[in-house]
């Protein structure tokens, strides 16, 4: 082959691959900033997420996240990593973005996580300014005078009846340990027949959702319809809960907000 068709080859089958290339380092770019939120690292997280965003600004209905099909959302998860570090203006940018409020359309509860956020922003300075020091603490317990002892009362109040609350069933409670350590395949295994009540059917749903979720992501791909209808089953029972973000990861939390 002469040497100029040898170099209109490799230029053609560079524009091939440029495409695959960059969606492969956005995907990872993505993920590694996911990552950073469920670990708590948010300065690593806004650099992965902004990475992906450089690569792909425009958010498509879905992408494929460590082989599981997931709403593609850098905005609002960049927003959630400003919002953590107390840069509330950024976090509003992202949040407020048309791209993200196109990517959002269906997804109302994520929104409304949104606007419910913006509204508890406190900026990190004024975090700073209202945190007293351990000086002014110490200063505030020294100088606070000790209250004087009360005149004994000859005929005390009776004391409230203590009212016994229902606790969760033990079988859920161990779901939850198993969940927590990582036993996301005995926490698939809980039986939500097996529990009573709505809100108590919503949580064993919710969790065997994300023990699910947690296994196709971890390679086995036939517990992803299991986990989606899982979801769908808990959102039938509350429309408008959202999985508690100090549990569930970004990524599962999209997923759930995404079905239907």
């Amino acid at each position: 082959m002469p040497v100029c068709s040898r170099a209109l080859a490799v230029l053609a089958l560079a524009a091939l691959l440029a495409p695959a290339i960059a969606r492969a380092d956005f995907e990872d770019d993505y993920t590694d900033g996911l990552a950073a939120l469920d670990h708590g690292e948010y300065g690593r997280a806004v650099q992965a997420l902004k990475k992906a965003l450089a690569v792909r600004p425009e958010s498509p209905v879905m992408v494929r996240i460590e082989g599981v099909p997931q709403p593609y959302l850098p905005h609002h998860f960049l927003g959630i990593a400003y919002f953590k570090l107390g840069d509330c203006a950024a976090a509003k940018a992202q949040w407020n973005d048309q791209s993200n409020l196109r990517s959002l359309g269906r997804l109302r509860q994520l929104r409304a996580q949104e606007e419910q956020l913006q509204a508890q922003c406190t900026p990190v300075a004024v975090q700073a300014q209202e945190a007293p020091t351990k000086t002014q603490s110490a200063q505030a317990v020294v100088a606070t005078p000790a209250t004087p002892e009360s005149a004994p009362v000859s005929n005390p109040p009776p004391k409230p009846t203590a009212v016994a609350v229902a606790g969760p069933p033990p079988a859920l409670i161990r779901a939850y340990v198993d969940f927590s350590a990582g036993r996301f395949a005995n926490a698939a295994r809980l039986d939500v027949d097996a529990v009573n009540g709505a809100n108590v059917r919503f949580q064993a749903y919710l969790l065997r959702s994300a023990a699910r979720f947690a296994l196709a992501r971890s390679g086995e791909a036939s517990q992803l319809e299991g986990a989606r209808s899982d979801a769908r089953a808990a959102r039938h029972l509350d429309a408008n809960a959202l999985p508690d973000e100090r549990v569930f990861s970004p990524a599962f939390r999209a997923f759930f907000a995404a079905a239907h």
